[in-house]
């Protein structure tokens, strides 16, 4: 049997736990398998519809590893289309001894892990990048149970996607132009600086995607094999948002979006 595995991870899993989640870069992965004719399944298999999270700040690009579980499929092939994808979307190479993606074969029922360099992963190793998507899922968590400490501004704002609160906003609404935060109050000092003098003056949202259609095919994005900004037949693919569930917002310095900005009263 030929089958390429890949777990859910949701790092916003208690705001919304009965959802099977990935990243969008992973979305674009599975894509590329299922277009070279391998199966590929998201687990837990007991749910069937897949979401995808995205981030609109400097982590968006594989901020969190990919794992990827190969059966029966040789080495060399799989390593070897892995590493052209990487290359391709990669802003920047990745720092040495990082890993963005591990890939586990089963070779004779031993199991052995590769990067994607091609360079073998301890299990010791392998053991922390599972306990590095687990402690950003728990993280997360802890920043939603802190109540906030300013009267009648119970919204967190966080920095870059992390789980580290710097301000506490009034109230979210909804727009047909977009989203947007009111009344945001920042408390850490050096955060503040930074806004002040211009440095930090983007905003970004965080949140998991439930329903988009291609602009393609005019399908469901998550079952199709286009992959948005990459042009077929002369048609530039574009994704349509229908359902989004907000996680969270985030100062940021590069927001993807750039009117997506702060503005002082």
């Amino acid at each position: 049997m030929q089958e390429i595995r890949i777990p859910s991870t949701n790092p916003y899993v208690s705001l919304y736990p009965d959802l099977k989640v990935v990243s969008r870069e992973t979305i674009h992965l599975i894509k590329l398998l299922r277009a070279e004719g391998y199966s590929v399944v998201v687990e837990p298999k007991e749910i069937a519809e897949l979401n995808y999270y995205v981030e609109k700040g400097f982590r968006e690009i594989l901020a969190d590893p990919i794992l990827v579980y190969v059966i029966g499929i040789p080495t060399a092939i799989i390593t070897g289309l892995l590493a052209n994808w990487l290359s391709d979307i990669w802003r920047k190479p990745p720092k040495q001894n990082e890993t963005q993606l591990a890939i586990e074969f089963d070779e004779n029922g031993n199991k052995v892990r590769y990067s994607q360099s091609g360079e073998k992963i301890s299990a010791k190793k392998f053991s922390s990048i599972l306990e590095s998507l687990d402690k950003r899922a728990s993280d997360f968590q802890k920043s939603c149970e802190n109540p906030s400490p300013i009267e009648k501004r119970p919204y967190p704002v966080y920095i870059e996607h992390t789980a580290k609160v710097i301000g506490w906003a009034k109230n979210v609404i909804t727009r047909n132009e977009g989203l947007y935060i009111e009344g945001l109050r920042i408390i850490d000092p050096e955060v503040q600086q930074l806004v002040d003098n211009g440095y930090l003056s983007g905003l970004s949202v965080a949140g998991i995607v439930k329903k988009s259609t291609c602009s393609v095919c005019d399908s469901d994005y998550v079952s199709c094999n286009h992959i948005t900004r990459r042009k077929y037949d002369g048609k530039e693919c574009l994704v349509r948002i229908d359902d989004f569930a907000i996680a969270e917002f985030s100062l940021v310095k590069n927001p993807i979006q750039p009117l997506a900005r702060i503005v002082k009263k």
